[in-house]
């Protein structure tokens, strides 16, 4: 009955705002009708005559999902931490040159497991940078990290046993980033990943641990 009054979707909207990270758009990056991917390439400002130059302006549809129990279209779920199965996956590879460490992740095709069992398993492209390798058949957790369109791997569990992807998961977990040495000590940099109920919660960055090794030690 109420067909008359709707909108019909795709709706498509022509105008400026604010980026998924916060950055004004159009962006002082941003070039008419041509928009940076990369988000470390944003500014912090608008761009210049941004107001007065609607060319500026980007146009896209809205991209809104069907909430089938409340029935209203809504939007997409925020991204949630993921129980996988994996195959062999060897850890990540850390090397060193000039006095800079580089950490190098090694990609892998896990299987995201499904709480229901009429909801089907599928596969998804991971990356590990942790330390830590995988045996096939061990089961670990994917993140989704928007700022640069891949799954994180970590958080291996070992062994065939564990239940499906269901979101139930409190915990932090920590994936390393980086490794800084300062005189004879160094340190491991993490993004630290905090979930609630199975949802992301929240991302911080900083130092994970510390040693008291020589950097010598460590290929420096």
């Amino acid at each position: 009955m109420y067909k008359p009054l709707a909108l019909r979707g795709p709706l498509v909207i022509h105008g400026w705002g604010y980026d998924v990270h916060g950055y004004p758009v159009p962006n002082t990056a941003d070039e008419p009708n041509k928009f940076v991917t990369d988000y470390t390439k944003c500014g912090s400002t608008f761009a210049t005559n941004w107001m007065e130059d609607a060319t500026t302006w980007p146009v896209a549809p809205v991209d809104l999902r069907f909430d089938r129990q409340r029935g209203v279209w809504t939007i997409p779920p925020a991204y949630r931490l993921y129980q996988v199965k994996t195959p062999e996956v060897a850890p990540a590879e850390i090397s060193w040159a000039d006095g800079e460490s580089t950490v190098s992740p090694t990609t892998v095709v896990v299987t995201i497991e499904q709480c229901k069992s009429d909801i089907p398993d599928y596969t998804i492209e991971a990356k590990n940078y942790t330390p830590q390798g995988f045996q096939e058949g061990d089961r670990g957790y994917v993140y989704y990290d928007a700022a640069v369109s891949e799954y994180w791997l970590f958080g291996g569990t070992g062994g065939e046993g564990g239940g499906g992807g269901c979101p139930d998961v409190d915990d932090t977990f920590s994936v390393l980033t980086d490794i800084c040495c300062s005189g004879a000590t160094f340190g491991l940099i993490c993004t630290t990943l905090r979930f609630v109920d199975g949802c992301f919660a929240g991302r911080e960055a900083g130092i994970c641990g510390d040693g008291t090794n020589p950097c010598e030690e460590f290929g420096q």
